[in-house]
């Protein structure tokens, strides 16, 4: 009985924190963070924290403040290799999926360097 109640005490918490269980991940997974990784700068701490991106994030960090990209591509090219995480909405009637439209809210391009791939700059589209 103590254990339902709890599970179910947990479940109605973690509700009111997002609308989506990927979003009650996050969320949860990003206030661990800071108390977990204390190598890390504390600015980039408190981005997490807050789901803001700040170049030299790791992929870890990017993830939890964007979540999983739609896609990876990545950039060729000789001196440094990059990957661009591409974040896509679809929109459409609902009723069929004939004319529905899928649109980039936003790009991230993730560049190799000495620690592994880092947040180098991104951009938003309204």
């Amino acid at each position: 009985m103590r254990i339902a109640l709890l599970i179910g005490l947990a479940m109605l918490f973690m509700a009111g924190c997002a609308t989506t269980p990927a979003e009650t991940y996050r969320n949860c997974m990003r206030s661990w963070y800071g108390r977990t990784h204390k190598d890390r700068p504390e600015e980039i701490k408190e981005a997490v924290k807050s789901g803001r991106l700040v170049a030299g994030m790791n992929t870890m960090e990017a993830g939890l403040c964007w979540g999983t990209p739609t896609r990876k591509e990545p950039i060729k090219s000789e001196a440094v290799a990059s990957e661009v995480w591409i974040y896509e909405e679809t929109i459409g009637t609902g009723a069929s999926s004939l004319f529905d439209i899928t649109v980039v809210r936003s790009k991230l391009v993730m560049t190799n360097g000495p620690a592994g791939p880092a947040v180098s700059n991104w951009t938003v589209y309204e």
